[in-house]
């Protein structure tokens, strides 16, 4: 039970053994989660429906999405339930994203708008050469 109300498997052991203090608060939380992972696994063998029912196991995406077409398809249900529960379904299928994708270089954009001339600047000559240029003297042309 204290597994299903903390979340923590520590926690939860915490609360029902006495745990021997370590000075080293590290090596004393991994030791308490290995044996509280250890005392859950033979508590699932010898009952694992109870297990289920307090640690959510049989939760599944594929249970989320029934329950939630059941809620749906309920007349009881009211516009705004359904209108929640349409959002909901539209968010695990990642309808919602705002996703830009951009393939383009910085380069052939900018290149076309502002290309540098040697007359803009006439006290400033500029040996350099650019990186296709580079690349073009690197390929030989056939």
């Amino acid at each position: 039970m204290i597994l299903s109300q903390t979340g923590s498997i520590s926690a939860a052991f915490r609360g029902v053994y006495k745990i021997r203090a370590h000075l080293d608060k590290a090596i004393e939380n991994a030791r308490v989660r290995s044996i509280g992972s250890r005392v859950l696994e033979r508590i699932k063998k010898k009952n694992p429906a109870m297990v289920a029912a307090f640690t959510f196991d049989d939760v599944t995406p594929d249970f989320i999405k029934k329950e939630m077409m059941k809620l749906y398809s309920s007349d009881h249900s009211t516009i705004a339930e359904k209108t929640r529960l349409l959002e909901l379904m539209g968010k695990t299928q990642a309808m919602f994203t705002d996703k830009v994708i951009s393939d383009t270089k910085i380069r052939e954009v900018v290149d076309p708008i502002y290309k540098e001339r040697e007359d803009d600047f006439p006290d400033q000559k500029d040996d350099r050469l650019s990186r296709l240029d580079i690349e073009q003297q690197k390929i030989p042309v056939v």
